[in-house]
């Protein structure tokens, strides 16, 4: 038997009335409350499927608060397709109008998940996976659903999205990693960093290095010893944009070089930006030399004082905002981020609608190198969105 999770609106009527066996309801005063990790955290806890049930958009005396969650529903979705699980395992939905709706809503919805079967569960899930909400929760329960044996990560539709090319059989590879997960949990959260544009920019900047013609891999990841592994380690032109992102490839039996570090050996090829912005570094001769070589000037500021977390105490964030304060002291326009998770946990301290302003926004190298290609000064608003000059250079 199917397990299924019902989160409904208390309006729906619902308590008291027979569902069909292994349904589980959860009332709430609003279903706009649900979230991402809570509805990640009920699949992870045994939910075959997850139907979020809001109250008939005509008669809801709250209109318009049920949006919120029908567009995290949907991300939720997406996250469960890309890792294999297929994204009809959670909805959400209105019930049609009358007395008997509801009921019939969660009635085709579990005969619906019947029909699908139940989810893999053979991967243990850590203890401490499941904590308070926020992006860690949320990235540690994607990580659970991507070690599942029998599912393979698949991005096409994501890729698909966002008009990003396919890697093609034998053609140089990107892989993607975290970025296309963490681009629908992360929302709002990260505005105005896109984080497809970082595919796409990498993509640019391949091209202007020498490497033509590629493509995203579908896969996000791939598995020691799949067919996926054993074509793309065949491949000997495989990319990804960081460090974490090798070593993951590596332990699939795959060799691919870090996009900074193909830029630093050929960044002499590259033309030169048309202005000599600051760009603040850690320090270290790793980030400072890569700045340099790209024809920018490296302000050092400091190692990275955050955790490898999204839940920072109010001492990482005074930690963070001092390092902020010091490279806008030194004229810096952008922080050197070595990673999409970096990049991402800055741009949550930095993004439009906080309380703090400031002129220093996160950046990756290979952003900044496709900036001196396309001739465009290192601003804050080039930063925001690097392929305003350059729409049409991404290969289709």
């Amino acid at each position: 038997m199917t397990a299924v999770t019902v989160f409904a609106c208390t309006r729906t009527d619902l308590a008291g009335k027979k569902l069909p066996a292994g349904v589980r309801l959860v009332q709430m005063p609003c279903t706009g409350r649900i979230s991402i990790p809570l509805l990640l955290a009920t699949v992870a806890k045994g939910s075959d499927g997850v139907l979020v049930l809001g109250r008939h958009q005509e008669t809801c005396r709250l209109r318009g608060a049920e949006d919120p969650a029908r567009v995290r529903t949907e991300r939720v979705a997406d996250v469960m397709r890309m890792a294999g699980f297929g994204g009809d395992r959670i909805r959400f939905a209105h019930p049609d109008p009358g007395l008997q709706a509801p009921v019939a809503a969660v009635e085709q919805f579990a005969e619906s998940i019947a029909k699908l079967g139940p989810k893999p569960n053979s991967v243990q899930l850590r203890a401490d996976a499941i904590g308070a909400e926020g992006m860690d929760t949320s990235l540690a329960l994607v990580r659970w659903l991507v070690s599942h044996p029998g599912t393979a990560t698949d991005i096409s539709h994501w890729l698909k999205d966002h008009a990003l090319p396919v890697a093609e059989d034998g053609a140089p590879a990107l892989v993607a990693g975290i970025v296309p997960f963490l681009d629908r949990i992360a929302d709002q959260l990260i505005r105005p960093v896109h984080l497809p544009t970082l595919q796409k920019t990498a993509l640019l900047v391949l091209q202007k290095l020498g490497v033509p013609g590629a493509g995203v891999l579908p896969q996000a990841w791939v598995v020691k010893g799949s067919e996926a592994a054993r074509k793309l380690a065949t491949r000997g032109n495989v990319y990804t944009l960081c460090k974490r992102g090798k070593m993951k490839l590596a332990d699939a039996g795959v060799e691919a070089t870090i996009l900074a570090d193909l830029l630093r050996d050929k960044a002499s090829t590259l033309p030169r930006p048309p202005v000599r912005a600051r760009i603040a570094t850690d320090g270290t001769q790793d980030q400072g030399s890569l700045i340099e070589a790209l024809g920018y000037e490296a302000v050092d500021v400091g190692p990275d004082p955050l955790p490898h977390a999204f839940s920072l105490s109010p001492e990482h964030r005074m930690l963070a905002d001092k390092r902020l304060a010091a490279a806008e002291k030194q004229g810096a326009v952008g922080i050197v981020a070595p990673g999409p998770l970096t990049l991402t946990r800055w741009a949550m301290l930095t993004r439009h609608g906080t309380w703090r302003s400031t002129r220093v926004l996160p950046v990756m190298p290979h952003v900044l190198a496709h900036l001196a290609c396309t001739g465009t000064a290192v601003t804050l608003r080039s930063i925001e969105n690097p392929l305003a000059r350059a729409p049409r250079e991404v290969a289709s």
